[in-house]
């Protein structure tokens, strides 16, 4: 028999028990001001970018002792500096260990002045760079959306999307919390982390709110707090003093062991360009090869102005390594059909200085030799590896066939002559094109695409077929109309005039990442052409080197890196901050040693991009001579940095 069932039962019998919501835990206000303080004059006196420590410690909280200790008001941090022999900060942690401390505690009893301003991601974004956004998380959010700035003078800031409550500080007490009395504690099975703990108290005379403010006269300048430099405390002269002997070699530590990578995906570490020409089995551009060069620009009538001098990046040897120049120079020399191709893959609406390179110096090889020129934007590349989708609003292909016109812009202004040059999308072109694209795929094997682009199973089909079409111009056929070279599956009957369109040699200028692409291409190209194509149908390349970021000689400038790129829509101030805050210089610490020992010319970036963009030979050398010399009008680094900075707005303005 069944037992009725009670209805005065309570119903909520066999649910489970619902968790406890804990209450957010409320910091003091004074806290949080003490835990950006110190913060800040840990990265100020250890020599370490804000932004750099924000993204290493992204997930770092403090741990609120004062919940345990009321009513005293403290707190304890832990900041992870990196590995050992990689670490974000300037000074050697492993020296000055009691000294740190002491360079803490005399900054944090000063009278520190802090403000926090109300403003929009776009101002702030316009006045600090997205990578200072991305630093903080703020990099998702929208341009109208407010981002709360706080700033301590002299010693740091603070990025958020919400504001946080601060209270004036009298003082902050130390406890230092690591093991064995040492500053850099070195923990982490394995990993060997570089880490500072610290338990603080902070110390006022009451809950002094600090107002949020609008920055009616513009955002606080942050570009000192994002330099990895000693820039708080007496330990700069002292680290200065007692190393000076090492201070050129610290600039580059560890450096030369990076390892070199260079591939179609990929550029890091220092690059030596000789080892890269014998990996990739290019040849070095010959001093021989360059007078041939020069005088063939002579037969063929040189620039448009009549100039018949090489390209300072010939002369200067920007442009270095090749695959049949020589035989490019032949069919020159004896008046045969030659063109010009180039691309550029469009990942944003901005160019940068670095991406004009390949552009300037095939609109001069266009004027100074009288040949037809083809540009591929490969805006359907950029979709296949950088492409999203949402459930709501679709794919975004639109965007990048959107920044195809936007970069196009800027490239046809780099001098080429309209009716030689023709530029296009490969959204748009590929029907001429596909017929070529159709034989590359069934000539090259997956095995073969896999292993020079390193695709695997999980990447998109759109990846391993990418490759043939950007080989697809390589061969004049892929442009029955501009070249009129119709293939035989356009025009059954070959003219001879036809025939020898067909027979057009390619020559494509390119930095050298972009080798792997045409090395495939090369190895089957005489399956694309007639059997009477000069070069058996392999297009010839000449090869670029990088265009060094502003922080350094490894790598190249990449548009990611907002502070490591001077892009064309940048204004003359912003070219300005960048060169005086953000360019690597390869001068000495002070005016004397300047004058004592002159700056090393391989490591200044500010040196280097002038010899990019300064078409002055002479005046090249005397900077050269000055600067190396620490002698002359340019003997300084701040010399060097203003000529660039005219270079530079006088070459974005035009």
């Amino acid at each position: 028999m069944t037992t009725p069932k009670n209805d005065t039962e309570d119903p909520t019998k066999n649910e489970k028990k619902k968790k406890k919501v804990k209450a957010p835990i409320v910091v003091p206000p004074t806290l949080n001001s003490a835990l950006l303080i110190v913060k800040g004059v840990l990265a100020g006196v250890t020599g370490t970018s804000i932004l750099k420590l924000n993204e290493l410690n992204a997930k770092a909280k403090m741990q609120p002792m004062f919940l345990k200790e009321a009513p005293r008001k403290t707190g304890k941090i832990l900041y992870s500096y990196g590995k050992p022999n990689q670490l974000i900060c300037e000074l050697d942690l492993s020296i000055n260990e009691d000294m740190v401390l002491k360079e803490i505690q005399n900054i944090i009893n000063d009278n520190l002045d802090i403000r926090q301003y109300i403003s929009t991601r776009s101002a702030v974004c316009s006045a600090y760079g997205e990578d200072a956004l991305k630093a903080f998380g703020l990099d998702t959010l929208h341009d109208e959306e407010n981002v709360y700035v706080t700033f301590v003078q002299d010693v740091t800031f603070e990025l958020s999307s919400k504001p946080i409550d601060l209270a004036k500080v009298k003082k902050i007490n130390l406890e230092y919390n690591g093991p064995k009395d040492r500053l850099a504690s070195f923990v982490g099975v394995g990993s060997r982390k570089v880490e500072i703990g610290i338990k603080f108290e902070a110390i006022s005379d009451g809950e002094e709110k600090i107002e949020i403010s609008e920055a009616v006269n513009g955002l606080p300048d942050i570009s000192k707090f994002v330099e990895k430099t000693i820039r708080l405390g007496s330990l700069t002269n002292t680290v200065a003093t007692s190393e000076s002997e090492n201070l050129e070699k610290e600039k580059t530590e560890g450096k030369e062991d990076e390892e070199m990578i260079v591939n179609a995906f990929e550029v890091k570490g220092v690059i030596d360009y000789n080892k890269l020409v014998d990996q990739f089995g290019s040849k070095l551009i010959s001093p021989e090869l360059l007078d041939r060069f020069e005088r063939v620009v002579k037969q063929r009538g040189g620039d448009s102005s009549g100039d018949v001098k090489l390209h300072r990046f010939l002369r200067r040897g920007m442009f270095f390594s090749h695959r049949d120049l020589d035989r490019i120079l032949t069919l020159l020399e004896e008046n045969k059909a030659v063109y010009l191709y180039t691309g550029r893959g469009p990942s944003s609406a901005a160019m940068h200085l670095g991406h004009l390179i390949p552009f300037h110096f095939t609109a001069y090889l266009q004027r100074a030799l009288k040949l037809p020129c083809v540009i591929q934007m490969t805006d359907d590349e950029k979709f296949l590896f950088k492409g999203q989708y949402d459930p709501e609003e679709g794919d975004n292909l639109t965007h990048f066939a959107g920044l195809t016109i936007e970069n196009a812009k800027d490239i046809l202004s780099c001098g080429f002559e309209k009716n030689r040059t023709f530029l296009f999308s490969n959204l748009n072109y590929l029907g001429p094109m596909y017929p070529n694209v159709v034989r590359l795929w069934k000539a090259v094997t997956n095995s073969t695409v896999s292993g020079i682009f390193g695709f695997v199973g999980s990447d998109n089909i759109g990846k391993t077929a990418f490759p043939a079409i950007q080989a697809a111009p390589s061969f004049p056929s892929s442009f029955p109309v501009v070249l009129n070279a119709k293939c035989a599956l356009l025009s059954p009957t070959q003219t001879k005039e036809n025939l020898n369109a067909c027979n057009a040699a390619c020559l494509i200028p390119c930095a050298i990442d972009q080798d792997p692409y045409f090395r495939m291409t090369r190895d089957v190209a005489h399956k694309i052409v007639p059997k009477s194509h000069p070069l058996g149908g392999k297009p010839a390349l000449i090869h670029s080197k990088f265009f060094p970021p502003l922080q350094g000689s490894q790598g190249k400038m990449s548009s990611s890196d907002t502070n490591s790129a001077i892009f064309l829509t940048d204004s003359a101030e912003e070219i300005e901050r960048k060169i005086k805050t953000q360019a690597f210089s390869g001068g000495q610490d002070t005016g004397e040693k300047q004058r004592e020992l002159g700056a090393d010319l391989n490591l200044d970036v500010p040196y280097q991009w002038l010899t990019f963009f300064m078409e002055d030979d002479d005046l090249l050398k005397e900077i050269a001579n000055d600067y190396s010399s620490g002698s002359g009008t340019y003997w300084s680094t701040g010399a060097v940095k203003k000529k660039l900075i005219e270079v530079l707005q006088e070459l974005v303005s035009d």
